[in-house]
Parts: structure tokens; C-alpha cells; sequence
């Protein structure tokens, strides 16, 4: 009976301790494996594929092939391939060698790749160089300027730092290295790469519009950056320099046609309106004491000039047209053509008052009464009328109050009623109410046939 392995005609097969023949089975030695056909028949110099439908190699002394072998054809011509811990070859895969050098073997013939590409399962690719080796760090390959990070895997759609500080970004679907162009970064951010590839910094003008990036070559955006020459520019949501005015984070800014924040001084707007940028840079809103001016600026920054203001206590106050400085002691001619008197505090007088020897009237939003009838709100009711050009108090003379309406008013400047002796003429004159239409307010007036005949007479 004979046990062990034998050569029968040439072949190699092997018997167990009992005599019986292996078959289809693996044979360990200790350091290597050794396969036995289905008819027994040791697996030698050759591929061989079993039932697990996986191929393997076998040296021509039978032991099997593991890890990186190298395998002579049947020309005479050697490949380098790689099989796994059972013998498996693998195909289109990456593998890392004990020196830790990567190397990339063939989908269908599963020879190591070299001086060219191999794509791995993921989708991403590998440059094998000359000895088989994939690349790793920046790389010219068929004129385009690539890079592979250290596992050899090219990148793309990435900005990357090399060993001498250097950025540059690699398109998303080449992977070339970009120039002259933009790249949006994986935070969503974006840079600009010059003609070298190199990300501009700082501030910049790119197709006419003024841009800033950051030390890392992000372009900045929503976002106040002070310059090296110690100026500030504002960037938009786009990123781009804004000028006029700006509203950040509700403050008012102002900036000049180059884009630089106005500090410390008085701008004047495309309108013609006038606002005030203090030491940071922000519009000054409401009333304000500057240079030793009393001024008022409105909710957008604007001065109010030639134009009453309403206080939160109710007080009224008046800016004059030329400086905008708060008027006292004077009139202050409206918008609309309307006058108001300021008093020594710049606040709007209100009711019936003496200014210059003058009786005027003046209504609770300020305004001056001229050419119409008012209605003392005191409890005597009486009516006075305003000269349509002065203002002052209308007395001892007749004046039409409204269209066909006529009324006396006596030397306190009070219409009259009743039976009353004007001039040569007896009248009786009749109360009547009336409406007026500036003030929507009941009006006391007097009106008859007798007194449109007094005045014919009178003519």
C-alpha cells in the first residue's frame, strides 16, 4: 500500500496514511497549499478554476500562489498579479504592498497596471507609474496637472494643500488642476485660481466687479472686511464690494464709489439728501448734536431739512432748509407752502399767540391758520378769521368765510350776531354752521341776504 505523494506516469498525486487517493482537496505542507484534482491529479503550472468558480494559480512544484507572484506565460513573458490569503486572484482592485506602495491590477487580466490608469470600485482612479507603483501628490501626466492624495487616489472637485503650502484647485470632472477660472469648494465656498493655478487673496477685480478673498483664497461674502490700508468694504451675498447705502444687521452704512466705508462725516446722497457716518462708520438716526448742531436724521439715515419732525412726547420741531439745524425763535416755511412758529426750546407753539405785535393762530399739528375762519375751542365758541397772506387777526371788517358766507368781525377780531350797527348800516346777522374743509372741524359762520346787500351798497 503506498501513502504519501507519488508520480505515476508523470503526475503527481497523493495518498492519506490509509491508502486512499486525495481528490479534489487542498494539501497544507506547513508553508504552502497544494490542490488534487477530481481524478487526483496534482494542479501544477497553470490557472486552474474550481468549484467555488474562483481562479487560482499553481507553480510548477504545485504549491499555490499568494499575494504579489509573478507568473511567466506560456511565451515567456512575466506578469506581476496578486491573489489573496485562499489563493483568490483579484482583479480591478487596489492593493497596498508590505512597503505601503499601492498597486493596481488589471479587470481582466489581473496584471499588475503600469504607466497607466486603473479605476477602482468606487468610481475614483489611480495612476500606476512605470514599476507598477500608483502616484501620489501633484503629477503631470499627458500635459495636464493632476494630483493624487496619499493612497493614490486622484482628486477631484477639491482644494488642496501641498507639501510647499500651496492651493490649488482640481475640477470636479477632469481633475486637471483649474487656471483662470472659479472652483466652488466642498463648503460651498468659492476661490478663484490665477493663470498658475494659484487662488487669488486679498481684494480683487474680477470681470469689473471689486471681490475679497480670504488668506485660504475663499471668496468672502455678507460680511464687513477692513483693507490693509485700514478702509472698510462691505461684501454682499454675492461677494461683491457694495457702494450707497447699505442696511447690515439693521444698521445704516454708507460707501463711497470705490466701495470704502465713510467714517466720521457728512455724505451726500444721489438725491440730494444728506446723511451722517459716525466713528464706526454708522448713519446717524434720529436727533443728534454734531459739530454743536441740533439736527435730526429720519429712520433711514436722512437728514430732515426744511421739514417739521413729530417727537415721541408730541412735541413738533422744525429743521431748517440750508443747514437742517433745528429752528428757535423763527417761522419755518413746510413742504407744502404752510408756515410754523418755533419758540426759544425749537418747539412748535400751538393756539392763539402774539409774535411780533401780531395775533396768529396755529393749529395742533403746528401749521399756521391763513385765509380761514377758526373756532375758539374755548367753551365761548367764537370765530375768528386768519389774513390769507400774514396770518394776522382779522379786525373790524367784513370777510367771506366760505363760498357765499360772509361774516363781520368785530376790533377783538370775534364775527359777530345779532342786531349790530357796521358802519352807517343796521344788520342783523344770522349764526349758522358750517363746515371747514381743511380741518373737516364745525365752523361757526353768519350769513343773510342783508349783508350781501350791505356790501353791494358798500361797493
Amino acid at each position: 500500500m503506498v501513502v504519501g505523494g507519488q508520480e505515476i506516469n508523470g503526475k503527481k498525486y497523493y495518498f492519506l496514511p490509509n491508502g486512499v487517493e486525495l481528490q479534489d482537496a487542498y494539501l497544507s505542507d506547513g508553508t504552502s497549499e497544494y490542490y488534487y484534482s477530481s481524478d487526483g491529479r496534482q494542479i501544477s503550472n497553470q490557472y486552474y478554476q474550481g468549484s467555488d468558480n474562483n481562479w487560482r494559480y499553481f507553480f510548477a512544484d504545485g504549491h499555490m500562489a499568494v499575494g504579489l507572484a509573478t507568473i511567466t506565460t506560456e511565451n515567456g513573458t512575466t506578469n506581476q498579479q496578486y491573489f489573496d490569503a485562499n489563493g483568490v486572484q483579484l482583479k480591478s482592485i487596489a492593493i497596498k504592498d508590505t512597503d505601503g506602495n499601492v498597486h493596481y491590477f488589471d479587470g481582466k487580466t489581473g496584471n499588475m497596471v503600469i504607466n497607466s490608469w486603473g479605476k477602482i470600485s468606487d468610481g475614483s482612479w489611480l495612476y500606476l507609474n512605470d514599476s507598477g507603483v500608483a502616484v501620489t501628490g501633484p503629477q503631470n501626466i499627458n500635459g495636464q496637472n493632476l494630483y493624487f492624495n496619499e493612497d493614490g487616489i486622484q482628486v477631484k472637485g477639491e482644494a488642496i494643500t501641498d507639501n510647499s503650502g500651496n492651493i490649488h484647485y482640481y475640477d470636479r470632472s477632469t481633475g486637471n488642476m483649474v487656471t483662470n477660472s472659479w472652483a466652488e469648494v466642498a463648503d460651498g465656498s468659492w476661490m478663484y485660481l490665477d493663470n498658475d493655478g494659484n487662488p487669488l487673496t486679498g481684494q480683487q477685480k474680477i470681470d469689473g466687479q471689486s471681490l475679497y478673498f480670504n488668506d485660504a483664497g475663499k471668496q468672502i461674502k455678507n460680511a464687513l472686511i477692513k483693507l490693509d490700508d485700514g478702509s472698510t468694504i462691505y461684501l454682499n451675498d454675492k461677494g461683491v464690494s457694495s457702494t450707497g447705502i447699505q442696511r447690515i444687521d439693521d444698521k445704516i452704512y454708507y460707501f463711497d464709489p470705490d466701495g470704502k466705508q465713510v467714517v466720521c462725516r457728512f455724505e451726500e446722497l444721489p438725491d440730494g439728501s444728506w446723511m451722517y457716518l459716525d466713528d464706526d462708520g454708522v448713519a446717524a438716526t434720529g436727533a443728534q448734536k454734531i459739530n454743536g448742531q441740533e439736527l435730526y436724521f429720519d429712520n433711514n439715515g436722512k437728514q430732515v431739512k426744511n421739514d417739521k419732525v413729530i417727537n415721541d412726547d408730541g412735541t413738533i420741531n422744525y429743521y431748517t432748509g440750508m443747514s437742517g439745524e433745528k429752528l428757535k425763535n423763527d417761522f419755518g416755511e413746510l413742504p407744502d407752502g404752510s408756515w410754523m412758529y418755533l419758540d426759544n426750546q425749537g418747539n412748535a407753539v400751538i393756539g392763539a399767540q402774539k409774535i411780533n405785535g401780531q395775533n396768529l393762530y396755529f393749529k395742533t399739528d403746528g401749521r399756521q391758520v391763513k385765509g380761514e375762519a377758526n373756532v375758539d375751542s374755548s367753551g365761548e365758541m367764537e370765530m375768528h378769521f386768519y389774513d390769507p397772506d400774514s396770518g394776522e387777526l382779522i379786525t373790524n371788517r367784513f370777510e367771506q368765510v366760505a363760498s357765499g358766507v360772509w361774516a363781520y368781525f368785530d376790533a377783538n377780531g370775534v364775527a359777530v350776531t345779532g342786531e349790530q350797527r357796521i358802519g352807517k348800516q343796521n344788520l342783523f346777522l344770522i349764526q349758522l354752521v358750517i363746515k371747514l374743509k381743511a380741518t373737516n372741524e364745525q365752523l361757526t359762520a353768519f350769513s343773510i341776504p342783508l349783508i350781501k346787500k350791505v356790501v353791494r351798497e358798500r361797493v
